[in-house]
């Protein structure tokens, strides 16, 4: 029963670590003025117009950062959120991590996250690439 609980206490302290590192390296962004060569690098509402009926993007509903990290990784976020219901909401995040092993690392985690976010909020996720086509 001892080994058991040891083996169990090992598992569940390093699942705390992981999670401790995790929020630690998040809680190290420190927002970095971002570019106008920044928001080259997004898909900004306007290039999506042709994809939606009767939409007019409002450059008051756009927002672009760009969030620098402990290990010197950035982040490029655009986002665009309309309180109108009726149009798209648009979140772009671009990253440029130090490694490639990082860069997989990342998006590892963040894919995983999102399928599991949509399918607690019972939205169907559906990849299309035709926009890059």
């Amino acid at each position: 029963m001892k080994t058991f609980l040891i083996i169990v206490g090992t598992i569940f302290a390093g699942f705390a670590l992981m999670i401790c590192s995790g929020l630690f390296y998040l809680m190290s962004a420190s927002e970095i003025t971002a570019t106008a060569h920044d928001k080259t690098m997004v898909v900004p509402a306007n290039d999506l117009v042709p994809y939606f009926d009767d939409f007019t993007p409002n450059e008051d509903c756009e927002s672009l950062e760009k969030l620098q990290y402990i290990d010197s990784s950035e982040d490029v976020n655009y986002e665009y959120d309309s309180p109108k219901s009726d149009e798209p909401y648009i979140a772009v995040t671009i990253s440029h991590e130090i490694s490639s092993d990082d860069a997989g690392t990342i998006y590892s985690v963040e894919w995983t996250a999102q399928e599991i976010a949509f399918n607690l909020a019972d939205v169907e996720l559906v990849e299309d690439n035709s926009f890059f086509s």
